[in-house]
Parts: C-alpha cells; structure tokens; sequence
C-alpha cells in the first residue's frame, strides 16, 4: 500500500536529501507524492515515486520498509 512520501522523509533523515531532490526531479510537489517500497533478485533499496492517481512519476534508491 502506497503511502505518504513526507512519512518516509521523517523516518529517514539520512535519505532526506535523496528523496527531495527525487520529489523536485518528478516534478509534483513532496506533499502531494506517495511512494512504494520495491524490490527485486538484485536490490531492496529503492521506491517507486507516485502521484495522486498512483502513477510513477519517479523513483529513490533509498529502502522503503
């Protein structure tokens, strides 16, 4: 289930950075964001950026669980 991308920026200070410029990059606002934690064989360590209809719109390479 997708939630709030300000969620995961509060729960990982260190990753703040990544995940605003990912946000500015996808060009919707933060507030309006929600992300999705991904995986695959190869990484655990990325989310899918979506917007308010759950479109991808961009994506961090930062752990979402």
């Amino acid at each position: 289930r997708a939630k709030p991308l300000t969620e995961l920026i509060a729960r990982r200070p260190q990753d703040a950075e990544t995940l605003r410029k990912a946000a500015q990059d996808s060009g919707v606002d933060v507030a309006n964001l929600r992300y999705l934690p991904l995986t695959s064989s190869k990484t655990k360590d990325w989310v899918a950026l979506l917007d308010a209809k759950l479109n991808m719109v961009g994506w961090a390479p930062v752990d979402g669980f």
